[in-house]
């Protein structure tokens, strides 16, 4: 029963853990650590950049995350994604049922 209630505020926070998990055992065992490390450090945020602070002046530091964008695909990524629309709505790329299933 806790198993449960704890997978339910897992499940509450991180949408993956709605559906099937599509990765091997090994993986999945990590996902569900990483998922538990993540709810710990979003419920204290003042709490863990104390800990960041004295851990960066002892000069241990993260390493740096690159600027993503704002989470918008490059223009390489839009034309690819636009090939693979083109041909999947094509006559050469369709299947006859994809209509009925979107």
């Amino acid at each position: 029963m806790v198993v449960e209630n704890a997978f339910g505020i897992l499940a509450s926070r991180w949408r993956i853990f709605h559906r099937r998990i599509n990765l091997h055992p090994k993986n999945v065992d990590k996902l569900v650590v990483a998922a538990c490390i993540l709810h710990k450090f979003l419920l204290a945020p003042s709490e863990n950049q104390r800990l960041l602070d004295e851990e960066e002046q002892q000069g241990r530091h993260m390493a740096p995350v690159r600027n993503m964008g704002g989470n918008r695909a490059s223009r390489e990524a839009c034309n690819v994604r636009e090939a693979f629309c083109t041909f999947f709505n094509s006559p050469e790329g369709s299947v006859s049922w994809q209509d009925r299933m979107v």
